[in-house]
Protein backbone atom coordinates (compact mmCIF):
# COMPACT_ATOMS: atom_id res chain seq x y z
CA UNK A 1 0.00 0.00 0.00
CA UNK A 2 1.31 3.33 -1.37
CA UNK A 3 1.25 6.61 0.44
CA UNK A 4 -1.30 7.59 -1.65
CA UNK A 5 -3.63 5.53 -0.69
CA UNK A 6 -2.90 5.40 2.78
CA UNK A 7 -3.62 9.22 2.64
CA UNK A 8 -7.29 8.88 0.99
CA UNK A 9 -7.87 6.03 3.53
CA UNK A 10 -6.77 7.79 6.36
CA UNK A 11 -9.14 11.07 4.99
CA UNK A 12 -11.99 8.59 4.45
CA UNK A 13 -12.05 7.34 7.83
CA UNK A 14 -11.69 10.87 8.95
CA UNK A 15 -14.69 12.20 7.50
CA UNK A 16 -16.89 8.85 8.94
CA UNK A 17 -15.98 9.81 12.01
CA UNK A 18 -16.68 13.44 11.49
CA UNK A 19 -20.18 12.70 10.24
CA UNK A 20 -20.76 10.04 12.94
CA UNK A 21 -19.68 12.80 15.66
CA UNK A 22 -21.80 15.27 14.05
CA UNK A 23 -25.23 13.24 13.72
CA UNK A 24 -24.72 12.07 17.35
CA UNK A 25 -24.26 15.48 18.53
CA UNK A 26 -27.31 16.83 16.41
CA UNK A 27 -29.76 14.12 17.75
CA UNK A 28 -29.25 14.06 21.08
CA UNK A 29 -31.29 16.07 23.58
CA UNK A 30 -30.59 16.17 27.07
CA UNK A 31 -33.38 17.44 29.36
CA UNK A 32 -33.90 17.33 32.60
CA UNK A 33 -35.41 15.36 35.44
CA UNK A 34 -38.46 17.65 35.37
CA UNK A 35 -39.18 17.59 31.48
CA UNK A 36 -39.48 14.92 28.63
CA UNK A 37 -38.32 15.14 24.69
CA UNK A 38 -41.02 15.58 22.24
CA UNK A 39 -39.95 13.76 19.43
CA UNK A 40 -41.80 16.51 17.34
CA UNK A 41 -39.91 19.06 17.91
CA UNK A 42 -36.90 17.42 19.62
CA UNK A 43 -37.37 20.09 22.41
CA UNK A 44 -37.27 19.29 26.08
CA UNK A 45 -40.92 20.27 27.16
CA UNK A 46 -41.44 20.51 31.11
CA UNK A 47 -44.07 18.31 32.68
CA UNK A 48 -46.96 20.22 34.27
CA UNK A 49 -46.50 18.75 37.68
CA UNK A 50 -45.00 15.64 39.68
CA UNK A 51 -48.49 14.06 39.33
CA UNK A 52 -48.42 13.87 35.60
CA UNK A 53 -44.90 12.66 35.35
CA UNK A 54 -45.89 9.90 37.71
CA UNK A 55 -48.75 8.83 35.70
CA UNK A 56 -46.89 9.03 31.92
CA UNK A 57 -42.64 9.10 31.92
CA UNK A 58 -42.88 9.82 28.02
CA UNK A 59 -38.66 9.44 27.82
CA UNK A 60 -38.72 5.82 29.24
CA UNK A 61 -39.26 2.93 26.53
CA UNK A 62 -41.36 -0.16 27.21
CA UNK A 63 -38.58 -2.74 27.94
CA UNK A 64 -40.01 -6.17 26.71
CA UNK A 65 -37.82 -8.43 28.86
CA UNK A 66 -39.72 -6.69 32.10
CA UNK A 67 -43.19 -6.86 30.15
CA UNK A 68 -42.91 -10.67 29.00
CA UNK A 69 -42.01 -11.08 32.94
CA UNK A 70 -44.63 -9.21 35.02
CA UNK A 71 -47.10 -10.67 31.89
CA UNK A 72 -46.66 -14.05 33.18
CA UNK A 73 -46.32 -13.24 36.72
CA UNK A 74 -49.73 -11.50 36.58
CA UNK A 75 -51.19 -14.67 35.36
CA UNK A 76 -49.40 -16.76 37.81
CA UNK A 77 -50.90 -14.40 40.84
CA UNK A 78 -54.52 -14.26 39.05
CA UNK A 79 -54.67 -18.80 38.93
CA UNK A 80 -53.85 -18.75 42.56
CA UNK A 81 -57.25 -17.56 43.29
CA UNK A 82 -58.87 -20.82 41.76
CA UNK A 83 -55.83 -22.53 43.45
CA UNK A 84 -57.20 -21.28 46.66
CA UNK A 85 -60.81 -22.14 46.34
CA UNK A 86 -59.96 -25.82 45.35
CA UNK A 87 -57.87 -26.41 48.29
CA UNK A 88 -60.43 -24.72 50.81
CA UNK A 89 -63.45 -26.92 48.90
CA UNK A 90 -61.66 -29.93 49.27
CA UNK A 91 -60.92 -29.12 53.09
CA UNK A 92 -64.65 -27.90 53.66
CA UNK A 93 -66.25 -30.95 52.92
CA UNK A 94 -68.72 -32.08 50.05
CA UNK A 95 -71.45 -29.79 51.69
CA UNK A 96 -69.76 -26.49 51.95
CA UNK A 97 -67.37 -26.92 48.39
CA UNK A 98 -69.55 -25.13 46.35
CA UNK A 99 -70.28 -21.97 48.61
CA UNK A 100 -66.66 -22.05 49.46
CA UNK A 101 -65.58 -21.94 46.00
CA UNK A 102 -68.01 -19.08 44.97
CA UNK A 103 -66.15 -17.02 48.03
CA UNK A 104 -63.03 -17.22 46.31
CA UNK A 105 -64.50 -16.55 42.32
CA UNK A 106 -66.37 -14.02 43.65
CA UNK A 107 -63.61 -12.53 44.75
CA UNK A 108 -62.12 -11.48 41.19
CA UNK A 109 -65.28 -10.10 40.12
CA UNK A 110 -66.06 -7.65 43.22
CA UNK A 111 -62.71 -6.51 44.25
CA UNK A 112 -61.03 -6.28 40.20
CA UNK A 113 -64.09 -3.62 40.07
CA UNK A 114 -63.14 -1.92 42.80
CA UNK A 115 -60.02 -2.19 42.56
CA UNK A 116 -60.73 -0.54 39.11
CA UNK A 117 -63.16 2.08 40.46
CA UNK A 118 -60.93 3.63 43.28
CA UNK A 119 -59.18 0.99 44.90
CA UNK A 120 -56.07 1.49 42.60
CA UNK A 121 -56.04 4.77 43.53
CA UNK A 122 -56.47 5.16 46.69
CA UNK A 123 -53.51 2.42 47.12
CA UNK A 124 -50.91 3.82 44.90
CA UNK A 125 -51.93 7.23 43.40
CA UNK A 126 -49.50 10.21 44.46
CA UNK A 127 -51.77 13.00 43.84
CA UNK A 128 -55.09 12.82 45.34
CA UNK A 129 -57.01 9.24 46.52
CA UNK A 130 -58.93 9.29 43.51
CA UNK A 131 -56.39 10.89 40.90
CA UNK A 132 -56.34 7.44 39.09
CA UNK A 133 -59.76 6.35 39.75
CA UNK A 134 -61.39 4.47 36.94
CA UNK A 135 -57.36 4.20 35.58
CA UNK A 136 -57.53 7.74 34.73
CA UNK A 137 -54.35 8.51 33.15
CA UNK A 138 -52.97 4.58 33.65
CA UNK A 139 -52.26 3.98 30.26
CA UNK A 140 -49.50 1.58 28.28
CA UNK A 141 -46.56 4.20 29.09
CA UNK A 142 -45.01 3.51 31.91
CA UNK A 143 -45.18 5.57 35.26
CA UNK A 144 -42.11 7.85 36.81
CA UNK A 145 -42.73 5.57 39.91
CA UNK A 146 -44.11 2.04 39.17
CA UNK A 147 -42.45 -0.49 37.12
CA UNK A 148 -39.68 1.53 35.19
CA UNK A 149 -39.56 -0.09 32.14
CA UNK A 150 -43.14 -1.77 32.01
CA UNK A 151 -46.52 -0.32 30.76
CA UNK A 152 -48.46 1.57 34.04
CA UNK A 153 -51.63 -0.54 33.26
CA UNK A 154 -49.65 -3.68 33.62
CA UNK A 155 -48.25 -3.13 36.85
CA UNK A 156 -51.55 -1.89 38.04
CA UNK A 157 -52.96 -5.15 36.18
CA UNK A 158 -50.71 -6.99 38.54
CA UNK A 159 -51.67 -5.43 42.11
CA UNK A 160 -55.05 -6.25 40.72
CA UNK A 161 -54.72 -9.46 41.59
CA UNK A 162 -52.65 -9.34 44.54
CA UNK A 163 -55.61 -7.15 45.49
CA UNK A 164 -58.34 -10.04 44.37
CA UNK A 165 -56.27 -12.66 46.09
CA UNK A 166 -56.53 -11.36 49.89
CA UNK A 167 -60.17 -11.65 50.20
CA UNK A 168 -59.99 -15.23 49.00
CA UNK A 169 -57.49 -16.39 51.60
CA UNK A 170 -59.77 -14.58 54.34
CA UNK A 171 -62.68 -16.63 53.15
CA UNK A 172 -61.40 -19.90 54.72
CA UNK A 173 -62.13 -18.60 58.36
CA UNK A 174 -65.60 -17.88 57.37
CA UNK A 175 -66.96 -21.14 56.02
CA UNK A 176 -70.43 -21.80 57.35
CA UNK A 177 -70.35 -18.93 59.67
CA UNK A 178 -71.18 -16.36 56.82
CA UNK A 179 -73.79 -15.64 54.68
CA UNK A 180 -73.22 -15.12 50.63
CA UNK A 181 -74.82 -12.10 50.53
CA UNK A 182 -73.13 -10.73 53.74
CA UNK A 183 -69.69 -12.04 52.35
CA UNK A 184 -69.94 -9.84 49.30
CA UNK A 185 -70.53 -6.78 51.62
CA UNK A 186 -67.61 -7.57 53.71
CA UNK A 187 -64.60 -8.11 51.24
CA UNK A 188 -66.02 -4.37 49.48
CA UNK A 189 -65.70 -2.95 52.81
CA UNK A 190 -62.65 -4.93 54.01
CA UNK A 191 -60.60 -4.22 50.78
CA UNK A 192 -61.91 -0.75 50.85
CA UNK A 193 -60.88 0.18 54.79
CA UNK A 194 -58.01 -2.50 55.30
CA UNK A 195 -56.43 -3.74 51.98
CA UNK A 196 -55.79 -0.16 49.91
CA UNK A 197 -54.24 1.20 53.24
CA UNK A 198 -52.04 -0.53 53.84
CA UNK A 199 -50.84 -1.23 50.49
CA UNK A 200 -50.90 2.75 50.46
CA UNK A 201 -49.04 2.44 54.02
CA UNK A 202 -46.42 0.08 52.73
CA UNK A 203 -46.08 0.23 48.51
CA UNK A 204 -46.96 3.80 47.10
CA UNK A 205 -44.20 5.92 45.99
CA UNK A 206 -44.39 9.68 44.76
CA UNK A 207 -42.09 12.25 43.17
CA UNK A 208 -40.78 14.84 45.90
CA UNK A 209 -39.88 18.59 44.89
CA UNK A 210 -36.64 17.47 43.52
CA UNK A 211 -38.32 15.12 41.23
CA UNK A 212 -37.02 12.09 42.80
CA UNK A 213 -38.92 8.96 43.57
CA UNK A 214 -39.42 8.81 47.55
CA UNK A 215 -41.35 6.57 49.86
CA UNK A 216 -45.43 8.34 49.97
CA UNK A 217 -46.66 6.05 52.72
CA UNK A 218 -45.45 5.98 56.57
CA UNK A 219 -44.21 2.69 56.64
CA UNK A 220 -42.41 2.97 53.64
CA UNK A 221 -40.93 6.24 54.65
CA UNK A 222 -39.54 4.49 58.08
CA UNK A 223 -37.79 2.39 55.79
CA UNK A 224 -40.09 -0.90 56.12
CA UNK A 225 -39.64 -3.50 53.36
CA UNK A 226 -42.53 -6.01 51.54
CA UNK A 227 -41.26 -7.75 48.28
CA UNK A 228 -44.22 -10.16 48.28
CA UNK A 229 -46.90 -9.03 50.36
CA UNK A 230 -46.10 -10.12 54.16
CA UNK A 231 -48.02 -7.10 55.27
CA UNK A 232 -50.12 -5.97 53.08
CA UNK A 233 -51.61 -9.64 51.84
CA UNK A 234 -50.62 -12.17 54.73
CA UNK A 235 -50.54 -9.80 57.88
CA UNK A 236 -53.97 -8.01 57.03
Amino acid sequence: MNWTTRLALFVSLSLLAATAAAQSGSGSVTCLVSQYLDTDTNECVNYENQGVKASTDFDTTIDSGNTAWMLAASALVMIMTPGVAFFYAGLAGEDMASNTMMMSFVSIALVSIQFWAFGYSAAFSSHGIFGWAGYNNVREIPSGTYGTGIPHILFAFFQTQFATITPALLSGGIVGRMKFGSYLLFILLWTSLVYDPLARWMWSLKLDSSWEITALGWEGKMGSLDFAGGTVIHIS
